[in-house]
């Protein structure tokens, strides 16, 4: 591996088959739940380690991997902070609190728990390097960027199965636990996909091609609409809303424009599009009037994890204590808001009660680090793939202050992946503006 300034020359082609490798992956664990279950996030974790070793080996990064030091550092300083927190100590640990009845010799109050959320992590990690590696070529982010989107339907068409052959009942969130959890993913596939869509507009190729690609777009976003409304979810919704919104309004001016009769074609099909959509959402307007009561809940759930964070505000009780959290803040008077959560529904506040300002400011820092890096590589070339990944941050970072996507692990790794190759393509335009002798060949087509 050579960690010179200038980027490595490879093969696009396996670029491309490492990044499908890597979302295959990741969805292997989305349609087995999520991999909630420890033995499956960590067999993919390994998978992914795998995945990203042969990167390494064989496709170097199309960006100066130095650049990712600061954010590999302070991700570093989180893993070197858990590990610190399940080491023995000579004494019992003396807790106060809500830990008071805690007892053990280390910082975490479940060692086990904590080893597992490391490596976990360390997935996350390779699942980056993966997205990083993966983005090559002038073609091969959007091509990523289209599998992802093209998998998200599946899962959706999946999940849309199963919810009618149940009779149609409830809320549509199949395989997960939570069809909130469900809306979050079907948020981000409805965002990349409106983003490809817009792009379309300016793409150049045989007339053909873009009937093809406008139908399969089309037909997707019509999917992942019907089954985000039907997670009844409706903070999933609203922020899935406002991102696309603020995607299109945020979108580079056309050249060319859409000659008229093209647009009454589209405007038709968005007519049908929002009358399917309508009807499929009779149930979400039926639980609007539950927004009161899920504040509630949620301003009691967050209550316990705050107060987990005062009684352990450097440590924390450790990555992974989630649910021996809720047990250890379960009352009489919260019973029917906390029996079954196994999370703070907030990824923020999870993160200071889990692991202490030590573990929690490092890893906002390299999460901070790495938006801010791939937003500086935002212009004109690589809008059409760059912009919409950028709203997905928006819709995972905003959804997850009501709800715990960012929990599971498969979503978590799908994230990972995005942000790969959000700082690839920022990397390569940084890197084409730095040679004297750049010629403004993008490295993002669409």
């Amino acid at each position: 591996m050579r960690w010179s300034g200038l980027p490595v020359p490879r093969s696009s082609i396996r670029a491309l088959w490492l990044g499908w490798t890597a979302l295959g992956l990741v969805f292997v664990g989305f349609f087995l739940g999520g991999g909630g279950d420890p033995s499956e996030a960590l067999w993919l974790s390994f998978a992914l380690a795998v995945a990203a070793g042969v990167g390494w080996l064989s496709a170097p990064s199309p960006i100066a991997l130095r650049r990712l030091g600061p954010a590999a550092l302070a991700f570093g300083a989180v893993i070197g902070v858990s590990l610190l927190t399940v080491m023995p100590l000579p004494d019992t640990v003396a807790r106060t609190g809500l830990y008071e009845v805690v007892g053990g010799r280390s910082l975490s109050i479940a060692p086990a728990a904590t080893v597992i959320e490391v490596a976990k992590l360390f997935g996350l990690g390779c699942v980056f390097l993966c997205g990083v590696f993966a983005a090559r070529g002038e073609r091969t982010p959007a091509r990523l960027v289209n599998a992802c989107i093209v998998l998200t339907a599946l899962w959706a068409a999946w999940s849309m199965i199963l919810f009618v052959s149940a009779g149609s009942q409830g809320r549509l969130g199949a395989p997960f636990l939570s069809p909130n959890t469900a809306a979050t993913l079907l948020g981000a596939g409805v965002i990349l996909t409106l983003g490809r869509l817009l792009a379309w507009r300016d793409a150049r190729g045989p007339s053909a091609d873009r009937r093809w690609e406008l139908t399969w777009l089309g037909g997707a976003l019509l999917l992942l609409s019907v089954a985000l409304v039907l997670t009844q979810s409706r903070a999933g919704l609203g922020v899935a809303v406002l991102c696309a919104l603020g995607l299109a309004a945020c979108w580079p001016a056309s050249s060319g424009g859409v000659r008229p009769r093209k647009r009454w074609f589209l405007a038709g099909a968005a007519a049908i599009a929002l009358l399917v959509v309508a009807e499929a959402a009779r149930g979400l307007l039926l639980r609007l009037p539950g927004l009161g009561e899920a504040a509630a809940d949620r301003k009691d759930i967050f209550a316990v994890y705050w107060t987990a964070f005062l009684d352990a505000p450097l440590f924390g009780g450790g990555l992974g204590t989630a649910t021996y959290v809720t047990k250890l803040g379960l009352t009489p008077a919260n019973y029917g808001s906390l029996w079954n959560v196994q999370s703070a529904h907030n990824w923020a506040l999870q993160w200071i009660a889990e692991g202490g300002l030590a573990a929690a400011l490092p890893m906002a820092a390299a999460i901070g680090l790495l938006i801010h890096g791939a937003f500086r590589g935002l212009d004109t070339r690589s809008a059409p793939v760059l912009l919409p990944l950028l709203f997905v941050n928006v819709m995972v970072l905003t959804h997850g202050l009501t709800d715990f996507a960012l929990q599971i692990p498969a979503f978590a790794m799908y994230w990972s992946f995005l942000l790969g190759l959000q700082i690839a393509i920022g990397g390569a335009r940084t890197e084409r503006l730095a040679r004297p002798d750049a010629s403004g060949c993008g490295e993002t087509g669409q």
